[in-house]
């Protein structure tokens, strides 16, 4: 009979597992490198308060709560970050991740005080202010806020922070011969990161074992850990000829499928994908996984990155060779098309506006790492960026319609779909209207059904009675018979639309077109659509404007203009930004420690000199991300041990001279899918295109069934999973699964309790700790301790049990089957396996 599993469960849990960190301080000294540093996470932060606070607060707020205003009311200031928190007459206005002690909350929500007093501010803005709250009220606001835009920026001083200067390709540097250490360096990256230690003292440490190394290799480059088979061809081939084995394994990764997918799904974190509008009314996006399998097969075939660009910004703009091709091209823009859209706004222009702000704030941070959404209603506080300079390109994205397959109600702005090259437009407004009528009469037929039948049951007295009780009842009247056959007539109606829809949608996809009349737009002073300054005609920020940069063609949108000036090699940030988001998924932080704000308010690369040879490097080899990977990937530095050693962690804690290697928490993305595969239950490869999204009876998201619809994708990677925009699974957001409404190029990685707990308690991961169990006990076709221990370990761990391990689990098993019942040995078992997957050692990558 099996025993206290749960107990005896944490206990083996704790006496295998902590004494590896125990044995080992730089566990805890090693924290900063597991965490997700704070500066990046101040710089997520002051950029949505930047791009969603400040301009409401002075918009709406300054008007009576400033240093400006003509009497301030209630002694309220809201104009700098001291104001706001200390608040006025009544408390304090914002109180830091406390939602009911914040009184600027309660006014908006015209809880208490109403403000602002004429009008209240859109759902959509009290949710930002709120996700801001949250988030710690970040604010870079110091002293008196300045309402009005600032005079005569210095572009020649902008010019010379250091992203923006021009890549030159540095001398690669010659570290001294002491203590042998030039003998070290495999590669030019090596050279560059010997003399950053060189020059601060310091050593590497020494270099990680082959099957440390293995783990460390599949992981980065598919997300997955290898299987036995795949750990044993690596070993003979490692006892043969190390670095060739090393070599080959890396190519070999980088050839597949799995590539693609998980270096996709970073892709997919910048283009804030989501298979939902988002918002208030958050309707769904069926065609989105198109452009979720364009992103994968783009890495997986190695696009190259400058091509990469060009296609998302301005595909329908692009000449194409074919069909196939312009399709293709077409599929990218959707970069442009999936971000949220506010479907409460009801004036047009505003809406239009809403969207070219989410545009140009993706599109800044993710190509070029820069916040120009800041500049909205003033000059940028910190960079070179002008409110011209936004409202110049904004007109280029003015000048572009979203292509999605929704409309918003209020204003009637019809989004259609674009229609794939060979074929004749299908999907347009009226077929949209022709589904939301048949809808709404589905549901109003549902509804009236619904009423008569909970009227005829309370008059009855049965409303408590057996389903059965009640069905025999209701099954002899007339009026229900009667409503009945009319949402029976509604569904009918409603499943032949969705026929001739599922038709349809084969020759439809998501993209981005220009309007007919492409336009400039007029500066919002402060902001404001209601108040208009001078035009600005179309262009790009003039700090970043260079000989090389193309004039803006007037008869379009300037979307191609503004892909070739961003693909440009002649552009200074670009190739810069690329490899370093390269370099942080192979080293967990970034040489530019704020991968999407190179900026004044970034932080400066740790080696300044390595980024600027491997820009150079990347462009030289033709954008081939594969490349740059595989470079970076031989080099010595990456094949270092996260060993801790005392005086390199003195003087550099942050380990931002790569003196080791960083140890990194597994995303939510490699947990979840390496349970799955580990147990023998992962599908390869993408699923049916999934059309029946569509068909659901209603398009708003707290109406679905999220957990049955996820079923035809349940055991496919989480990169083919449903993602909604406001609906995040709950076992991915304890492992920091990002919100998809934010552009994201570092996830967080926390560690808290409700992680542990999810391996202990998790039904995910009881059921596929079963499956795991039988699976390997299947194979062994043998209950022997010892080789299901190996089994285990080398599937979860990759790597073989200890001596003492074997001891461990053989007297685990034991103690715990006392007879030769088969389910007793698998409950066992499968209790060993889910320690495994909740020891640290699984959690992290060394």
């Amino acid at each position: 009979m099996l025993k206290n599993l749960t107990n005896t469960l944490l206990l083996f849990s704790f006496a295998v597992f902590c004494p590896l960190s125990a044995a080992d301080p730089s566990i805890e000294a090693s924290t900063p490198q597991v965490d997700t540093s704070e500066s990046t996470a101040d710089a997520e932060g002051i950029a949505f308060f930047e791009s969603k606070i400040r301009p409401v607060l002075i918009a709406r707020c300054y008007g009576c709560h400033s240093a400006d205003a003509d009497e301030i009311e209630g002694g309220l200031l809201l104009d700098t970050r001291e104001g706001i928190r200390r608040g006025g007459d009544v408390g304090p206005a914002v109180v830091p991740r406390d939602l009911h002690g914040s009184l600027l909350l309660e006014s908006i929500r015209y809880e208490s005080l109403e403000m602002p007093p004429d009008e209240q501010l859109d759902k959509s803005v009290i949710d930002d202010f709120t996700k801001w709250i949250s988030m710690g009220a970040p604010d870079p606001r110091d002293g008196k806020s300045m309402t009005a835009p600032k005079a005569n920026i210095d572009l020649e001083k902008g010019r010379q922070h250091w992203a923006y200067v021009p890549v030159v390709t540095p001398d690669v540097p010659s570290p001294d011969d002491a203590g042998g250490t030039a003998n070290w360096c495999r590669s030019d990256i090596d050279r560059f990161i010997l003399s950053g230690l060189h020059q601060a003292d310091l050593q590497p440490v020494g270099d990680a074992g082959p099957m440390q190394l293995l783990r460390r290799i599949y992981y980065d480059l598919n997300g997955l850990p290898p299987t036995p088979d795949q750990i044993s061809t690596f070993q003979s081939a490692y006892r043969n000829n190390a670095d060739a084995a090393i070599e080959s394994v890396i190519d070999e990764l980088l050839a597949s499928r799995e590539f693609g997918e998980r270096w996709g799904r970073h892709w997919l974190d910048l283009a804030r994908y989501a298979e939902s509008n988002g918002g208030a009314s958050n309707y769904l996006v069926p065609l989105a996984p198109r452009y979720r399998d364009y992103v994968i097969s783009a890495f997986e075939h190695d696009k190259p990155y400058d091509k990469f660009v060009r296609e998302q910004l301005a595909g329908d703009l692009l000449p194409a060779g074919s069909d196939i091709e312009r399709n293709e091209q077409l599929i990218a823009t959707a970069f442009l098309s999936l971000g949220l859209k506010d479907m409460t706004i009801r004036d047009q222009h505003r809406f239009r506006m809403s969207i070219a702000q989410e545009q140009i704030d993706v599109f800044g941070r993710a190509f070029l790492g820069q916040t120009f959404a800041c500049a909205e209603c003033h000059d940028h506080k910190f960079d070179p960026i002008s409110t011209e300079d936004y409202y110049a390109l904004a007109g280029i994205f003015y000048s572009s319609q979203p292509l999605v397959g929704i409309q918003d109600k209020h204003t009637g702005y019809v989004f259609e779909l674009a229609t794939l090259a060979g074929h004749e437009a299908m999907f347009k407004g009226d077929n949209y209207a022709e589904f939301r009528h048949l809808q709404t009469k589905k549901r109003n037929s549902y509804s009236r059904l619904r009423s008569k039948k909970h009227e005829l049951l309370n008059k009855a007295g049965l409303s408590k009675a057996s389903q059965k009780e009640q069905s025999q009842y209701l099954s002899s009247n007339p009026a229900i018979d009667h409503l009945a056959k009319q949402l029976e007539e509604a569904t009918a109606k409603m499943d032949d639309f969705y026929q001739r829809f599922a038709e349809e949608i084969p020759r439809s996809l998501i993209a981005i077109r220009d309007i007919e009349m492409p336009t400039d737009v007029a500066v919002h002073l402060r902001g404001e659509a209601s108040d208009l300054g001078e035009i600005a005609p179309r262009g790009f920020p003039k700090v970043l404007v260079n000989d090389a940069t193309p004039e803006i063609n007037r008869d379009q949108s300037g979307r191609l203009e503004l892909a070739n000036w961003i693909a440009s090699q002649d552009n200074a940030l670009t190739a810069r930004v690329m490899v370093n988001r390269i370099w942080l998924h192979l080293f967990g932080a970034g040489l530019v420690d704020s991968p999407d704000n190179f900026g004044t308010t970034g932080q400066p690369p740790s080696n300044p000199a390595l980024l600027d040879h491997l820009a150079g490097r990347f462009v030289a080899h033709k954008w081939s991300v594969k490349s740059m990977i595989r470079e970076i990937m031989l080099s010595h530095v990456y094949s270092l041990d996260s060993n801790h050693n005392d005086h390199a962690y003195q003087r550099d804690p942050a380990n931002r001279l790569h003196w080791r290697m960083n140890r990194r928490r597994l995303d939510s993305d490699s947990l979840l899918d390496s349970v799955q595969l580990v147990s023998g239950k992962l599908q390869r490869g993408p699923p049916p295109e999934r059309l029946a999204i569509f068909a659901q009876e209603d398009q708003r998201l707290k109406s679905f069934n999220i957990s049955g619809w996820r079923k035809p994708t349940q055991n496919r990677r989480t990169v083919y999973q449903p993602l909604f925009r406001s609906f995040v699974p709950a076992d991915w957001s304890v492992f920091d699964f990002p919100d998809p409404e934010l552009l994201r190029g570092q996830r967080d990685t926390s560690t808290v309790p409700t992680q542990a707990l999810y391996f202990m308690n998790s039904p995910y991961i009881v059921e596929h700790s079963k499956n795991m169990a039988k699976l390997l006990m299947d194979e062994a076709k043998s209950s022997d301790a010892s080789h299901l221990a190996t089994q285990a370990y080398l599937r979860v761990l990759t790597r073989y049990p200890t001596q003492t391990e074997f001891e461990q689990c053989r007297e685990f098993l034991t103690d715990f089957v006392a007879d030769d019942q088969q389910s007793s040995r698998e409950q066992a078992f499968a209790a060993f396996c889910q320690t495994l997957f909740a020891s640290a050692e699984f959690r992290y990558v060394y």
